[in-house]
Parts: C-alpha cells; sequence; structure tokens
C-alpha cells in the first residue's frame, strides 16, 4: 500500500473506480480496478507517483479511505483473526490514522458488514 500499512512488497496494485470492474497484466505486473457506485467515490487526492518509470499525478485514497476501500471488497475480513492477517503497521495505525475522519468516512457506506469490520479495527488497536 501506498502509505506503508502493510509490511510485504505489493505484486499487484488494486484501484477503486466508479467505471466496469477490470483487471489486465502490463511489464509483469497486474492491475485491479474494482467499481463502486458513485457515492462512495470520496476521500482522494491527486498525488504523484512514479508508473513503471514515468512521473504521473494518480487519484490515491487517503489513509483511511484505502483501509476501508480494502475492508469493503474484499469479504472474507471478517473477524478479529482476520483483520489481524492483515498484519497492518500498528505504529501507522496506533499514530497516524485519523480515526474521526475514518468513523466519518465509514458512515458514509452505510454498511452494518463495514461499521462491525471498523469496530474489530478499533478493539485491534485500542481506538475503542
Amino acid at each position: 500500500m501506498y502509505y506503508g500499512l502493510i509490511p510485504e512488497h505489493i505484486v499487484d496494485s488494486t484501484s477503486v473506480t466508479t467505471k466496469k470492474t477490470n483487471s489486465f497484466e502490463i511489464l509483469q505486473r497486474n492491475y485491479k480496478y474494482y467499481s463502486v457506485k458513485a457515492e462512495l467515490f470520496f476521500g482522494y487526492r491527486l498525488m504523484p507517483l512514479n508508473v513503471n518509470g514515468i512521473q504521473r499525478r494518480v487519484n490515491i485514497a487517503d489513509m483511511e479511505k484505502a483501509i476501508l476501500d480494502l475492508l469493503y471488497l474484499y469479504s472474507f475480513y471478517r473477524s478479529a483473526d482476520d483483520v489481524e492477517g492483515l498484519r497492518l503497521n500498528e505504529q501507522i495505525m496506533e499514530t497516524e490514522i485519523n480515526w474521526i475522519k475514518l468513523e466519518s468516512y465509514t458512515e458514509r457506506f452505510r454498511s452494518k458488514t463495514l461499521t462491525s469490520k471498523v469496530d474489530i479495527l478499533k478493539k485491534i488497536y485500542k481506538h475503542d
């Protein structure tokens, strides 16, 4: 992830779009686009990013929105064990996440399932 939230090297690039879900491979790198409703397409800002040696400006989700998109799109993160399995960077989760923004963004999804996952996240990182 862009913010160093997870310890592994990322092979796939995951993006959120209001257009059709799609995936493709370029230069041995996988790119996946997941479709969300227009009202869930928020919390992004235009940032410089080096893509395959080319400097571009792309929309990058706020750290809080990136976490929510991950939990929203991947249904298999349900329990505390599942969420702990993400191995999110504890220091970042405890010092850099804006929990008020995370909760505000969560409300915009209007999803009991996502709210439950965020509650688990808050318990794990002692923000409940």
